[in-house]
């Protein structure tokens, strides 16, 4: 007998421990496989239990020192080597095993068992025979080729390592094939065995090595994984026996370990293949059933029990479902049961209504393929069933929100079409498709956008396509790849379009196109009318420039007039001074020529004195004169001269006498009361004096009009106060008078053109206007009324000293 080989031996190994051998036999005892030795004389030398028991031999057969020859002729004689003559196949085998050559095979024996049979040649000591039963091994093979039809045959059985472990003194023996198993070389120990082990295995090994020393198992039996030389971790079977001592401390452990990591990858493959087929079936909804047409047997898988909530007994056979399917539905079913049958369908597909449990009617969906026999007939359908009440209201749902959504595109006036992202139709309302009169057969759903257009170009539908058709496809189609807003468009028939594409995130098409024919033409007719308001607009102004001018030529002819009396005084001095001094200048010159000559210059000096003060005089009234016709020319100069530093009281006071003569002309019997309040350091403002004296002249003429009206009326004096104060880098001017004073209501309008609070024919409406103007909008000011009906009113103006906003005011 082959002894395992020790890996790790030493001098403390062989003290204390039990016989060897015995021990090696109780463990090869354990082993599930079969072992048998034989010398070299072919007498057996040793052969465990499952040797015997594997191959069914009776016990006298197995004692050491039976020849080979006795045990094959058993086995022949039974019949395990096949038919023939006994003494044949007993000298078949026997020259294959005096061969000694190495050789292996499978058999099946009794009980359908099947045996792994390995005949091993051991140079100078003879050979060994092994058994392993492979039974389940096949059977695993077979179940995972049933179900996934994908994994390799197993095509050796696990052969197992077998180990001695002298607990005592931590010695360890291993046979040669566990080293060969995991690939070791060398010395094992047994503290490198449990560093071998996978992390987290090595708590579970260790529990179960601790519980078989403690007693409370007879054996260790685990599973856990092993890393191998090419670092590779093995899942290993560990079935170890412990030897105790007479305390029944355990002192010993044999058993021997198998590599069981193909089989540990198949049952994880099985696992999920089943796992993957069971998720399958739940994530559709559907269960699997199996109906044996000849017999009538039927199997229902646990998940159609779970849809219709049906137990086993209240569904088991076939006319069970039968009965629940809806009357309205049994014809249409058995009649696709029968098209099937008779092979006019590839497969069996119906939908059809069933009574669920809680008594309402459910939709079905089922599918199944006969298999055939031999003739041709169906005798078994596969196939699965599921429950489709759920997309069965989906789609009602759908097609009414559907249906809903077509009354709603016929109920606007716009044409709408979608797209899908093809381009192609998926619907649109009957508005889009009267847009193409004799094309409406091509607008229909699944026809792309570019095949009707390209009809509707060459029908000539489009007149900006006549030119250069092409061009105008390529324009279309590229505008709606990348619309930009909307784009309108001229129909042959007269029709105009705004055509509005909308691009969606998933590709598809949306237009709108409303027929904006009626909008063009008002537009057009609003053209018309801008254009007519426009030339009115031009004739208002001219108008009003007119009126302007007319105003100013009214208030200058007034002027004129007073004007004209205002001069006539300082000419009148002029004339009588100057005729005074002619005669004085005789009466000097004859004074000079008297005889006898004067005998002192007294007289003359007198003369000449006189003469000197109405020169004087001549002078003065020719200057007042002269300051007169400068302010009514550059009151009537058109245009706004030049801007420049002015004093404020100066411009403010020739106004005055502006304004008070232009109403003197008017009424020369008319009398008011002008009051100077001026702030002696006003100071200057960058302004144009022209365009501020007419601002003003008209604000005080307003007031001398309104207080002539009321103070005889009132039995007062007129009275127009004029007042100017310096407030920094601004001056402030009010003009008050003691008027009629403006109703509250019409304090808004009173610096609107031609709004006037005169009588008809007394008043433009201009001069408030144009005065706001020019304070305003021209200097940068601010002007505000404050007045009092019956009593008063002022006009306030606050004037910045650098404030030139623009150069002239019309």
């Amino acid at each position: 007998m082959a002894k395992p080989r020790r890996t790790d031996p030493g001098p403390s190994a062989a003290p204390g421990l039990v016989d060897s051998a015995g021990v090696e036999s109780a463990a090869l005892d354990l082993l599930p496989s079969g072992i048998g030795i034989f010398g070299t004389d072919f007498r057996l030398v040793y052969a465990n239990r499952s040797f015997r028991d594997l191959r069914f031999l009776p016990e006298r057969l197995c004692v050491p020192g039976t020849p080979l020859e006795d045990i094959v002729r058993h086995i022949a004689t039974r019949g395990d080597y096949g038919v023939g003559e006994v003494d044949t196949l007993v000298k078949d085998r026997m020259a294959e095993t005096l061969a000694l050559k190495p050789w292996n095979a499978e058999q099946e024996i009794e009980g359908r068992r099947r045996l792994a049979i390995r005949h091993i040649p051991v140079p100078g000591l003879g050979f060994m025979i092994t058994y392993a039963d492979v039974t389940e091994e096949r059977a695993t093979e077979r179940k995972l080729r049933e179900n996934e039809e994908r994994y390799s045959r197993v095509s050796e059985a696990v052969t197992e390592g077998i180990y001695d472990w002298s607990i005592v003194d931590n010695a360890l023996y291993v046979s040669d094939r566990l080293l060969e198993i995991f690939g070791f070389e060398g010395r094992l120990t047994s503290r490198n065995w449990y560093s071998r082990v996978h992390p987290d295995d090595a708590e579970a090994y260790r529990d179960a090595l601790r519980e078989c020393f403690r007693g409370k198992t007879d054996k260790v039996a685990c599973e856990y994984r092993i890393k191998a030389r090419d670092g590779n971790y093995r899942w290993v079977e560990d079935h170890g026996l412990p030897i105790r001592d007479a305390a029944g401390r355990a002192i010993r452990l044999v058993g021997c370990v198998s590599d069981v990591s193909k089989r540990r990858s198949m049952e994880e493959a099985l696992r999920n293949s089943e796992q993957r087929y069971a998720t399958a079936m739940q994530a559709i909804n559907e269960a699997v059933y199996d109906w044996d047409v000849a017999t009538g047997e039927m199997y229902y898988s646990a998940r159609l029990y779970d849809l219709v909530a049906l137990t086993p007994e209240e569904l088991s056979t076939r006319q069970q479902w039968v009965d629940r399917v809806h009357p309205a539905d049994l014809p249409h079913y058995r009649a696709a049961i029968v098209a099937h049958f008779k092979g006019e369908t590839e497969r069996f597909e119906v939908e059809y209504r069933y009574r669920h449990a809680d008594g309402s009617w459910h939709w079905a969906r089922q599918h199944g393929v006969a298999s055939r026999d031999q003739n041709g007939r169906a005798c078994r359908v596969s196939g699965s069933t599921g429950d489709i009440t759920a997309e069965k209201r989906l789609a009602e749902e759908l097609d009414r929100t559907r249906r809903q959504l077509e009354d709603a595109l016929e109920s606007i006036a716009e044409g709408f079409v979608l797209f899908d992202p093809q381009d192609r139709i998926v619907m649109c309302n009957s508005h889009y498709r009267a847009w193409f009169t004799d094309l409406a057969h091509l607008v229909r759903p699944g026809n792309t956008f570019e095949s009707f257009m390209r009809a509707a170009v060459e029908s000539g539908m489009f007149p900006a396509a006549t030119k250069d058709p092409e061009g105008f496809m390529a324009a279309i189609l590229a505008r709606r790849r990348n619309p930009t807003g909307p784009r309108e468009q001229y129909l042959s028939s007269g029709i105009w379009l705004q055509v509005s594409d909308y691009r969606m995130k998933d590709g598809s098409h949306v237009g709108v196109y409303t027929d904006i024919t009626e909008q063009k033409q008002r537009q057009a007719e609003i053209a018309q009318a801008k254009g007519e308001a426009e030339a009115a607009l031009e004739r208002l102004k001219a108008a009003q420039q007119q009126l302007i001018v007319q105003g100013k030529l009214a208030s200058l002819g007034q002027l004129t007039a007073g004007i004209a009396h205002e001069i006539k005084n300082p000419l009148n001095f002029v004339n009588n001074f100057a005729a005074l001094s002619g005669e004085l200048l005789e009466e000097l010159v004859e004074m000079l020529q008297s005889e006898p000559p004067l005998d002192g210059k007294s007289g003359v000096r007198a003369l000449t004195e006189t003469l000197k003060g109405n020169l004087e005089k001549i002078v003065q009234h020719g200057k007042r004169a002269d300051s007169i016709v400068k302010n009514m020319l550059l009151f009537s100069r058109e245009g706004s001269g030049e801007h420049g530093l002015t004093e404020i009281n100066t411009v403010v006071d020739e106004s005055l006498n502006l304004a008070y003569h232009g109403a003197r002309a008017e009424n020369p019997n008319f009398d008011v009361a002008l009051r100077r309040d001026f702030d002696a350091g006003a100071g200057v403002v960058d302004l144009y004096p022209q365009e501020m004296t007419r601002a003003l002249v008209n604000l005080i003429s307003n007031g001398v009009y309104a207080a002539t009206r009321r103070a005889p009326q009132a039995g007062g004096v007129p009275e127009v106060r004029a007042t100017t104060k310096n407030l920094g880098d601004r001056v402030e001017i009010r003009i008050r008078d003691n008027g009629t004073g403006i109703p509250e209501n019409f304090t808004e309008k009173i610096f609107n053109p031609f709004f006037t609070t005169k009588p008809a024919g007394e008043g433009t409406g201009l001069g408030l206007s144009i005065s706001h103007d020019i304070i305003v909008k021209q200097h940068g000011g601010t002007i505000d009324v404050a007045t009092r009906a019956g009593e008063f009113t002022e006009f306030t103006i606050i004037l910045p000293r650098n404030g030139i906003l623009q150069e002239k005011i019309t």
